[in-house]
């Protein structure tokens, strides 16, 4: 039996209340469409047909109760919200056998009824809180009898939810949230003995909008435009590049951007630097819940593919990937460029090479070796372009067969599931290899 013990859900009648009241319909629009936080019948399907051995504890997700309404309409959506979880447990106890509250922080003193009434009344096994309160610190005074009351009287856990920090982030300062944090668990794991967290995780969901305000994140039709295409298949330099420049992408609301003073955001590696100077005792970053959009199109190929390389290239720990509700064999097609690309066992090789392009707008390569067969190496380029691109790529020495398999637009039609075709073979020899791009692509080179 695996117990996941912070799984989210949204009960209708919670949903229904926020349709109504929340002001921030881009939040709205992307609970609406993850169809297994409401649809819960659908979910017990679900895990009786794939996870039949998981049980799930819930907690409310985002947004929270404060962060729909205020202080006087925010203890009736956290009632709305634990009635419904706690009904939710009582019909399918096998599949969730407990949930944990969710309190209206905004209202201190209906957060410590709510609490009481949740733990005694329909026996919630903990709370749940943001890790600020509309943008407020959780260590401001007003908010200790919330953590004196579970933990004196009650003596249950506090589920902690990732929110926009109170702490706002600066170009070059050290006003970001894990800025705070980290030192903190350095200092508290320097006296326990022993590293408290091994991994900094996080959630990333780009902040790229079209000029119609619709995020990347939400693009799911199979035809998109130009400059939606774009986007998508740029986004990925968000996480590492420093040249790019998200403000001049197209993005109509570069607000990160912006926030960091012109700066590219890059954060990964922002965030590794952090990592190295506060508690250099981590083993790194991890990220729980990512999303890149374009499900149904070859820009999604190419943006998961992207991400991918990036996470090898810059070492994380872990990355998940957070499936929206509906179709997205296109995204899906970005695992099997590394992963089964011949059809049958072929995969990227265990060792990745540093590698560079001169013009990463365009074209991007991934490199490897294979540990376990000597003279076998394997590079993914990516073309985001919409013209083909001729690359070299040069500095490694090759010898034998080129085999290339690829994934374009259209290629992709027709296909179920999405994956590469081969479209030929080369000899490799010497330090340089060239081949050609087709636009909007994902090549897939096996050299041995």
């Amino acid at each position: 039996m695996k117990i996941d013990l912070y799984n989210h859900v949204m009960p209708m009648p919670y949903l229904d209340m926020m349709k109504q009241h929340l002001k921030d319909q881009g939040i709205l629009k992307r609970m609406s469409g993850l169809r297994m936080l409401w649809d819960i019948e659908a979910r017990v399907r679900m895990l009786d047909e794939k996870f039949p051995d998981v049980q799930q504890v819930l907690t409310l997700s985002l947004p929270s109760p404060e962060l729909v309404g205020g202080p006087e309409l925010a203890p009736e959506l956290a009632r709305i919200a634990n009635d419904g979880m706690a009904g939710m447990t009582a019909k399918w106890p096998k599949k969730f056998p407990a949930f944990v509250a969710s309190l209206p922080m905004n209202n201190v003193p209906a957060a410590l009824e709510e609490m009481d009434r949740a733990i005694a009344k329909l026996g919630a096994r903990g709370v749940q809180i943001c890790t600020s309160v509309n943008g407020r610190a959780l260590d401001e005074p007003e908010f200790f009898p919330v953590f004196e009351r579970a933990t004196r009287k009650h003596d249950v856990p506090i589920w902690m939810h990732p929110a926009r920090p109170a702490t706002r982030a600066t170009p070059t300062g050290t006003n970001w949230f894990p800025d705070k944090y980290l030192p903190a668990i350095k200092s508290a794991s320097d006296t326990y003995g022993k590293p408290l967290v091994d991994v900094y995780d996080f959630h990333w969901y780009p902040e790229e909008y079209d000029a119609n305000s619709t995020r990347i994140t939400s693009m799911s039709g199979t035809t998109l435009t130009d400059a939606q295409v774009q986007l998508i298949v740029q986004s990925p330099r968000n996480l590492w590049d420093p040249t790019y420049n998200d403000g001049s992408s197209g993005n109509s609301n570069p607000w990160i951007f912006n926030e960091l003073g012109g700066s590219p955001i890059q954060i990964l590696p922002r965030l590794q630097a952090k990592v190295a100077a506060e508690f250099p005792g981590m083993k790194g970053l991890s990220m729980t819940e990512y999303e890149g959009g374009g499900w149904n199109h070859i820009a999604g190929t190419i943006a998961q593919a992207d991400m991918l390389g990036i996470f090898g290239s810059q070492g994380l720990f872990a990355a998940n990937l957070w499936p929206p509700s509906g179709t997205y064999d296109y995204v899906l097609a970005g695992f099997r460029v590394f992963r089964g690309f011949d059809g049958a066992n072929a995969n990227f090789g265990d060792t990745s090479l540093s590698a560079t392009s001169s013009n990463v707008q365009n074209v991007v390569v991934y490199a490897s070796l294979d540990s376990t067969t000597v003279g076998r190496e394997v590079f993914v380029a990516i073309n985001r372009s919409t013209s083909p691109q001729v690359t070299a790529i040069n500095g490694l020495a090759l010898s034998g067969n080129a085999t290339v398999y690829q994934i374009t637009a259209s290629s992709a039609q027709g296909q179920s599931p999405v994956h590469p075709v081969k479209v030929g073979q080369m000899g490799a020899s010497g330090t340089s290899l060239t081949v050609t791009l087709p636009a909007l692509s994902v090549s897939t080179i096996e050299v041995k």
